[in-house]
């Protein structure tokens, strides 16, 4: 995945970022932010994540489900 090595270059760049946020709807990132959140040893948060879980509080679910759902991406 771009998203990825992208993500993996920036951060060997930037090693002191905080966290990686990847802002581009376009970019394939639910299958990668797991894995590459544990490859950095650091939080990855994408666009498409967050308007997803925000998408889940919107609809009044409970945050328990949505901890649920989004471990499943």
């Amino acid at each position: 995945y771009t998203a990825y090595k992208l993500g993996k270059t920036l951060l060997e760049e930037y090693p002191q970022a905080d966290l990686l946020f990847i802002s581009c709807t376009n970019f394939r990132t639910f299958g990668i932010i797991n894995l590459l959140a544990s490859d950095l040893q650091k939080p990855v948060v994408s666009s498409n994540q967050a308007t997803l879980m925000q998408t889940l509080r919107v609809l009044k679910l409970s945050e328990s489900v949505i901890k649920d759902v989004m471990s499943q991406l």
